[in-house]
């Protein structure tokens, strides 16, 4: 996987203090459930604290890279992720 393992990318999230929860096939895969995905699919809170979060958060990963190679730096706004 290029850049930053999936296990630091969620740490990374914890340490921005963002709640979230994971779902989809990497939360069965991580219960147990043999299968193999590319995905990573997360649901985080809405409330307004949490998204300001999220955004900085991003937009400090997209800056540093953080979790690999992007073709194009996407700056999300509160209306692309509510």
């Amino acid at each position: 996987m290029p850049g930053r393992s999936l296990i630091a990318a969620l740490r990374d999230l914890c340490a921005g203090d963002i709640e979230f929860v994971v779902v989809g096939e990497l939360a069965a895969a991580l219960n147990g459930t043999p299968c193999q995905t590319l995905v990573i699919d997360l649901v985080c809170s809405r409330e307004t604290a949490n998204i300001d979060r999220l955004l900085t958060r991003s937009s400090e990963s997209n800056r540093n890279d953080a979790f690999g190679p992007t073709p194009a730096i996407l700056e999300p706004d509160v209306t692309s992720i509510c």
